[in-house]
């Protein structure tokens, strides 16, 4: 789904070279979707959406899962955190996360209403967004 631009990461290339996709896939970008209006009931974005680097990015990604899911469709993303306990295990690393504050702004400004949020380890949230009728 992203292609060496918004995804510019070394280690991506390296998991790109080394991991073949388990099934054909058909490539789109993170802002066009092969999917239609309101078609899906639920997307699932897991320890993924974080290498999308700019915010801009992010912002149309998160735009582009609302409008494909129909109204009271379901989000759920699950990702690292940057805080406290994360520099504490991760170093520099941890920098490589977002804070949670912008996992809840960009699902706020796409339209979504936060329905549950759970803590599996003290470095990684669930968020489970519920889109919004028009």
């Amino acid at each position: 789904m992203y292609g060496p631009g918004a995804m510019p990461a070394a280690s991506v290339a390296r998991a790109r070279a080394l991991y073949a996709p388990a099934v054909a896939a058909q490539r789109c970008g993170f802002c066009a979707l092969p999917l239609d209006d309101g078609q899906r009931d639920a997307h699932f974005v897991f320890f993924s959406a974080h290498e999308l680097r700019a915010a801009g990015d992010r912002e149309a990604f998160f735009a582009e899962l609302r409008r494909t899911l129909r109204p009271g469709g379901v989000l759920v993303v699950a990702e690292f955190m940057r805080n406290g306990w994360s520099v504490l295990a991760f170093g520099p690393g941890a920098f490589h996360a977002l804070p949670r504050r912008e996992w809840l702004r960009l699902g706020e400004q796409a339209g979504f209403a936060l329905r549950e949020e759970l803590s599996m380890t003290p470095f990684v949230r669930v968020f489970v967004w519920e889109r919004r009728t028009p």
